[in-house]
């Protein structure tokens, strides 16, 4: 059915006629709008307690004494670890690690302390379920930091013991010390570290994936002639007004990730909220000329919709985010740089988490610029051809 509308620019007209249609679509309504609210309130919700805490741990303790006491007491005051069984054997500790009590054992030897006290070493085991990198780095990182602990008491308690004052022991027991300086994000956040590069990449994927429909829902219901008629045959109005409601949506959800969602769930925005909100939109103005790139020059569109899901799913695990991009092999790397969100995200860190001025967005801005540009022409190379109705088979056999 065609919708009249007579006033305007022929982009505007056409842009006022895609957005009734995007009003009239209950689909559309959940996709653009309800769904990345839901995915924002859900990923933020999933990572509210910042860093993980309390992870359950067994001990074995075979020596029975104070210092093994002390250790065990020392291992569940870190905030990291808690002890939540105790075992007479490993066998034990190993039955309730594979049954999922417990994600690690300590195992405190015999004569533990008998030994210290003979100046000898003894060692203290720590069993981690490494399945789970993050889990299995955290145990290790709260054992080694209770162990140097006490370690450094026992030594400095000696050194006093034969006369030194409290400052030569402590640099007696320490002759190196490391002093650490985390610049970013220096409270390890999970929140502040995953949900803003989550959210920026879910955006992506809603983003391409509705804009590589956009012109092919117009081939499936038949409405070419239509949009021709009101965009009066140019296809620079066509595209620009099919584009500019989608945009406007787009650039509400960037506005609501970045001055919103952030805030509400006290994510800290390091660099100017202006900026990211800009920096976010073009992101999102790269992809969705991308996805409608996609959509103009493939007939089909449910292949557009297939190749645009195909273009993002690997986004997230090639952008150096979960593996660096250093250590990828040369192959990965190629495909890491042909994709819009690893330099999106790579600027995005410098401005959220660094702090970083406008200024140092330009090598990423200029390489978006490029995804952008190259979009842009081939839509003007195609889609003269790609929007014109095809003549019905009754037609044909006419002429």
């Amino acid at each position: 059915m065609t919708t009249e509308i007579s006033s305007g620019s022929p982009a505007l007209r056409v842009a006022t006629r895609e957005w009734r249609r995007i009003t009239g679509s209950r689909m559309f309504h959940f996709y653009l709008v309800g769904l990345p609210l839901i995915l924002f309130v859900l990923l933020a919700d999933i990572y509210k307690n910042r860093v993980v805490v309390d992870i359950p741990m067994a001990i074995c303790d075979a020596d029975h004494s104070e210092l093994s006491r002390l250790l065990a007491r020392s291992f569940d005051a870190d905030r990291s670890l808690k002890i939540v069984a105790q075992v007479g054997s490993l066998d034990e500790a190993v039955e309730l690690l594979r049954g999922g009590t417990i994600q690690g054992a300590i195992y405190i030897p015999a004569d533990l302390e008998a030994d210290i006290k003979h100046g000898k070493s003894a060692r203290v085991v720590i069993y981690q379920n490494s399945s789970n990198i993050i889990i299995g780095n955290l145990i290790t990182k709260g054992a080694v930091t209770v162990t140097r602990t006490i370690s450094t008491g026992i030594v400095l308690k000696k050194i006093r013991a034969l006369g030194a004052s409290e400052q030569q022991a402590l640099d007696l027991a320490n002759p190196i010390r490391l002093d650490t300086d985390a610049l970013y994000n220096p409270g390890y956040s999970y929140s502040s570290f995953l949900v803003p590069a989550l959210l920026a990449v879910i955006l992506q994927m809603i983003v391409m994936i509705s804009a590589a429909q956009v012109v092919g829902v117009e081939r499936h219901d038949g409405t070419l002639a239509e949009l021709q008629a009101i965009s009066q045959g140019s296809t620079f109005a066509a595209l620009v007004g099919k584009a500019l409601p989608h945009l406007a949506i787009h650039f509400v959800s960037a506005l609501v990730m970045v001055g919103l969602m952030m805030p509400l769930f006290a994510i800290p925005f390091q660099g100017s909220i202006i900026v990211g909100i800009l920096f976010l939109f073009f992101f999102l103005l790269t992809a969705f000329a991308v996805g409608m790139a996609i959509s103009v020059i493939f007939k089909d569109p449910l292949f557009a919709t297939e190749l645009a899901a195909f273009i993002n799913t690997p986004a997230f695990m090639f952008s150096g985010y979960t593996f660096p991009i250093a250590g990828m092999l040369g192959l990965h790397v190629a495909v890491a740089q042909a994709l819009p969100f690893t330099h999106f995200l790579s600027g995005f860190i410098k401005l959220y988490q660094m702090g970083a001025p406008a200024t140092a967005l330009l090598p990423e801005t200029m390489k978006l610029s490029l995804f952008l540009i190259g979009a842009i022409i081939a839509m003007a190379l195609v889609g003269s051809r790609r929007l014109r109705p095809q003549p019905t088979a009754a037609a044909s056999e006419a002429r």
